[in-house]
């Protein structure tokens, strides 16, 4: 029967290597082009907001002859999971001895408060305003995630709300926050070199 029919269980849950692989190739290629700017100074995308960019605009795209752009929901599933399991290990063992000395010439204090004001200062905008436009608090949590870049945050928002909103307000506000983050670091960092 499965002959016949075909069996769409298997091919629904089936990951398109070639596409993903790809996908994440041209991506890597966006984000290593330099757009010179004056001054001689260059921006990238870099190695994040450039495979967003392009998983966006193939996402859109879907399928482009016998490649598949788009991926399975399970499979988009264990990939931010494994995504977010590697974000922790990276942010851990690139800043932990960082955060030692930190410690020990009382410097990291003066970081965790600007952090902390920083971050809380951005809830309480993003709440202030969601709340004006009357969203929904668990679409708030999706948006302050995406906000701040944070797959732990929107881990959390997920765990409490027990829906997709917060996901898919996550989807939304993330790329547009990576983006202007990425360039406006550079663009910062630039200025100040010449000033």
């Amino acid at each position: 029967m499965t002959a016949l029919l075909g069996d769409s269980d298997q091919s629904l849950a089936r990951v398109d290597f070639t596409g993903l692989t790809l996908g994440l190739a041209l991506g890597l290629l966006l984000g290593a082009v330099a757009v010179p700017l004056a001054g001689g100074a260059t921006l990238r995308l870099g190695l994040a907001a450039g495979p967003l960019i392009v998983g966006l605009i193939l996402g859109r795209v879907g399928r482009t002859g016998p490649i598949t752009w788009q991926q399975p929901r399970s499979t988009i599933l264990v990939l931010r999971q494994v995504g977010v399991a590697l974000f922790f290990a990276g942010v851990g063992l690139k800043s932990g001895g960082a955060l030692v000395r930190g410690f020990s010439d009382g410097g990291a204090w003066k970081m965790i408060a600007v952090g902390a004001l920083v971050a809380a200062g951005t809830a309480v905008a993003c709440i202030a305003v969601g709340r004006l436009l009357r969203m929904p608090l668990s679409w708030l949590m999706g948006v302050m995630a995406g906000i701040d870049t944070n797959p732990a945050v929107l881990t959390f928002a997920e765990d409490r709300a027990k829906n997709e909103l917060p996901a898919l307000a996550y989807s939304m506000a993330f790329p547009v926050a990576m983006v202007l983050k990425v360039l406006i670091a550079q663009l910062m960092v630039v200025l100040l070199s010449h000033q």
